[in-house]
């Protein structure tokens, strides 16, 4: 079987909710071991393929085999989803599950060996499992569900004459126990791979942001050239710097095929033959406008990343019940500085004022504590740049 790497490309079948399947064309993000994969669509949408319980998915790697999830957003937000996943099965989910199952078998072993009132212990029982409750209540996996109502159930067994069956209870216990053991089994299935895809995830958000800068860095460099200091041009210098324009147009390549750069980057581009066409007709000056005109886009596009990463940590501190408002203000403001330094105003979509203000929204409703409200404003301006 042939194994598939990054720039391959791969029709797939898509079963949106609700909707007859679809086939669609695709190219290869990112391959692990030639298995799991990250695909784009044309419209720079990303797919990655579902945990399959019970059957390792790696061993069918056909990808008309497989089950497909849309990422709509991008990018960042398949890194976010991957990363709360990850840290809502490590440091809740598992240890939680691991609570449930020494509850299961502590109990299980001290009711065999009761003398007294089982009817004491099995209070006992239920004070402890209302403090363990709370994290079953709102699971959606089948498996907790069917655990949550059978343990309620042990702890108000009676059998056909209302006595207290230990027996059955026990047995009771046992078989929830083995329930948490399969589920603990089926996240130490999906973890080490899910680990995997967010390292994946990571090395292209690194790679885009690390292109970006280059060119703004190539940008910079070529506004000092002699060109714009109103010297002496031979056509083989003038060649030259519209070669090295054309050349970032290659170095944003990938970018154009993702989400959210895909209209970013086509403004970039044509931005950036347009000043390679400038320099070639040796109209330095309105080349060097449009240069700098990419130069913003470029300072724009640094934020925006800055911006990705805050939401982020607030969506994962929601998750794990704490907040660093500070940390949070400080960024905001260093977030609302870069973002006032930027002139958009030659843009042909200019956006800094309208994310400046869901900047300040976002700073407003951190001052009043509502730091999920503060990550939606955040996600607004995300959107516009």
């Amino acid at each position: 079987m042939k194994t598939i790497k990054a720039g391959d490309q791969l029709r797939i079948t898509y079963h949106p909710a609700g909707r007859p399947a679809q086939r669609i064309p695709t190219t290869v993000v990112s391959a692990l071991d030639g298995h799991d994969l990250i695909v784009v669509d044309r419209q720079g949408r990303l797919y990655t393929t579902y945990w399959t319980e019970g059957a390792e998915i790696w061993q069918d790697f056909r990808p008309i085999r497989r089950r497909w999830r849309r990422h709509n957003f991008g990018i960042f937000s398949l890194g976010r989803a991957l990363v709360y996943a990850l840290t809502e099965a490590k440091q809740i989910t598992m240890p939680s599950i691991g609570e449930l199952r020494a509850f299961c078998q502590n109990h299980n072993a001290r009711i065999g060996m009761l003398e007294g009132n089982i009817l004491e212990h099995l209070q006992a029982m239920s004070r402890q499992f209302t403090e363990l409750r709370e994290f079953l209540q709102n699971r959606r996996r089948k498996r907790l569900r069917e655990s949550r109502e059978q343990l309620g159930f042990v702890l108000l067994f009676r059998d056909r004459l209302g006595r207290i069956n230990i027996g059955v209870i026990q047995a009771r216990l046992a078989a929830i126990d083995n329930r948490f053991r399969k589920e603990l089994e089926h996240l130490c299935g999906w973890t080490p791979h899910y680990a995997a895809r967010l390292q994946a995830v990571r090395n292209l958000q690194q790679q885009f942001r690390q292109q970006v800068r280059q060119v703004e860095q190539s940008l910079k460099a070529m506004t000092g050239h002699e060109a714009f200091c109103r010297t002496a041009t031979t056509d083989k210098q003038v060649a030259g710097m519209a070669c090295a324009l054309r050349r970032q147009i290659e170095v944003l390549g990938q970018l154009k095929t993702i989400q959210p750069f895909t209209r970013w980057v086509q403004y970039c581009h044509d931005d950036l033959n347009t000043a390679a066409q400038l320099v070639e007709s040796h109209n330095f000056s309105k080349a060097l406008e449009v240069i700098k005109r990419l130069l913003e886009a470029m300072k724009l596009r640094l934020i925006g990343f800055e911006v990705e990463q805050l939401i982020e940590q607030i969506g994962l501190d929601l998750l794990l019940r704490r907040a660093d408002h500070r940390s949070y203000w400080q960024r905001l403001t260093k977030l609302r500085d870069q973002l006032k330094s930027v002139d958009d105003t030659s843009f042909v979509e200019p956006v800094s004022v309208e994310a400046f203000a869901h900047l300040q929204s976002a700073r407003q409703m951190l001052g009043q504590k509502k730091v999920a409200a503060a990550k939606d404003y955040l996600k607004k301006v995300a959107a516009l740049i």
